[in-house]
């Protein structure tokens, strides 16, 4: 019998550097569902799963805002702003 195991993203976040490029990723998508859910993974892939329950433990709408800019603040990310040009 071939044993398997649940595919968490968060196994396969190690560094800051890979928080952040995983969290861009996100945003990418302008997926506020997603997004509330990336900040979970990343908050169990810290060991945080006190933040990672706050995040995702909200099934019928996504965190407030000001609630995923806490979690952010909580494992010690930002966002920022950067310009893109606009599609003609």
């Amino acid at each position: 019998m071939i044993e398997t195991k649940l595919f968490d993203s968060a196994d396969y976040l190690k560094t800051e550097e890979d928080f952040v490029e995983y969290l861009n990723e996100i945003l990418a998508t302008e997926d506020v569902e997603l997004f509330a859910h990336a900040l979970g993974v990343i908050a169990r892939a810290k060991g945080m799963p006190e933040a990672a329950v706050d995040a995702e433990g909200r099934e019928s709408r996504p965190p407030e805002f000001a609630t995923m800019l806490r979690i952010l603040g909580t494992l010690g990310l930002r966002l920022s702003a950067e310009k893109v040009e606009a599609a003609a």
